[in-house]
């Protein structure tokens, strides 16, 4: 093996040109516009208003997905990313009369159900490998395609409202780390999109 001159020219070693990567993905973006829709029909048909908790709406997004990729060379490879994930979970409520306990109103409120939502998506992707050190890639990605976005409406008494849409699915990651020798290598990534803002991984080389 030849001595590396420069840690953005790839170091010379055996090329393994299949790759297979499955991920564990967070914070994935669905399509929030068709959500929202969807919540503010089933909110407006039933007459209910959002519940009021502790938890303020916050939650993190999951989703996993399985990726192969071809390699050209030790620097461009191109593949496709097929995924699922849930997210984008809100609690409904049915208004209740106000009650007066020693001179004091209290609001109160009936859980009635729940909008949930997951997808599945499919995206054509190119990923770059820009630095090269020892063990260490450092590589960028984009991908672009669709997703299938699924939300409905879960409520003890009413019955289910479901809707389903395709909508365009997208991930541009600027950072990604690999680590690794032949075959076995860890991943991370950093990014936004309908993948995720942050996943992590493992992949197969042959």
């Amino acid at each position: 093996m030849t001595a590396q001159t420069s840690p953005f020219k790839p170091i010379p070693k055996p090329l393994y040109h299949h790759e297979l990567r499955l991920s564990g993905c967070f914070d994935n973006t669905m399509h929030k516009s068709s959500y929202n829709s969807f919540y503010d029909r089933v909110r407006t048909e039933y007459r209910l208003e959002s519940l009021d908790d502790f938890t303020c709406g916050i939650g993190i997004n999951l989703s996993i997905s399985l990726a192969y990729y071809y390699h050209f060379n030790h620097r461009w490879s191109a593949g496709i990313i097929v995924g699922t994930g849930e997210g984008l979970y809100k609690e409904l409520a049915v208004p209740q009369p106000t009650i007066i306990i020693d001179g004091n109103e209290y609001y109160q409120q009936q859980y009635d159900g729940a909008v949930d939502c997951t997808n599945w998506y499919f995206m054509p992707s190119i990923k770059m490998n820009w630095y090269f050190w020892r063990i260490i890639n450092l590589y960028s990605k984009v991908a672009f395609g669709a997703q299938n976005q699924h939300c409905w409406y879960n409520s003890y008494d009413r019955p289910t409202i479901s809707e389903r849409k395709w909508h365009p699915a997208y991930q541009l990651s600027p950072i990604g780390i690999e680590a690794g020798r032949k075959h076995f290598h860890w991943f991370g990534e950093f990014g936004y999109g309908t993948e995720s803002i942050v996943s992590t991984g493992i992949i197969w080389r042959f």
